[in-house]
């Protein structure tokens, strides 16, 4: 399990990462929607406290782990191909 209570949160890669590894991911509502690209990110309110967060963790389990790798790449989050691309980027801008 990831657990991500944030006050203010753009779109965070720990996110993507903790998807990719297969945990199922507990993130506050200020967290945007955008990361949740393997369906196992649950939104929760900041507001409801620690022990709502505690029973809706506890809800989900047990929680069968499996690799999201393939999920997290067709959505366009591969390290591998982020480097060729701008490689690819730069070299056809400034290099002709």
């Amino acid at each position: 399990v990831f657990v991500f209570p944030s006050l203010f949160e753009g779109l965070p890669l720990t996110l993507i990462e903790a998807q990719a590894n297969g945990l199922s991911v507990f993130a506050s509502g200020t967290v945007s929607a955008e990361c949740n690209v393997s369906e196992t990110v649950r939104f929760l309110p900041l507001e409801k406290g620690a022990s709502f967060w505690a029973d809706e963790i506890k809800k989900a389990m047990p929680f069968e782990r499996k690799s999201s790798i393939e999920i997290i790449r067709s959505a366009g989050y591969d390290s591998a191909k982020s480097a060729e691309f701008l490689e690819n980027f730069y070299l056809e801008k400034w290099c002709l």
